[in-house]
């Protein structure tokens, strides 16, 4: 499955042309976030949830994604340092 808008690279050979897009979702509000992730994941999306800033960063310099759905307004760190640490660190996922 496929994100639409969101070039991803093509797979490697021997990789399955239907491999899962691994998102990471940034979202401190619990039922927002439950209904993004419910809907993400029944349309077959990998998905980790990150609910602080700082987790989100830990997990964006731990991990590949192939996108990010990320809030500004994060306890402990707001969504916006999050993506500029994560930026200056050389990352390139949208």
């Amino acid at each position: 499955m496929r994100l639409p808008g969101v070039d991803v690279a093509p797979p490697a050979f021997g990789e399955s042309e239907d491999r899962t897009v691994k998102l990471l979702l940034v979202e401190d509000d619990d039922l927002l976030g439950r209904s993004l992730a419910q809907g993400l994941r029944e349309n077959g999306y990998a998905l980790d949830w990150a609910r602080e800033g700082p987790h989100a960063a830990r997990l964006l310099r731990g991990s590949e994604y192939d996108g990010v759905i990320l809030d500004w307004m994060l306890p402990g760190m707001d969504g916006l340092t999050v993506l500029r640490d994560y930026r200056r660190r050389g990352g390139k996922t949208p």
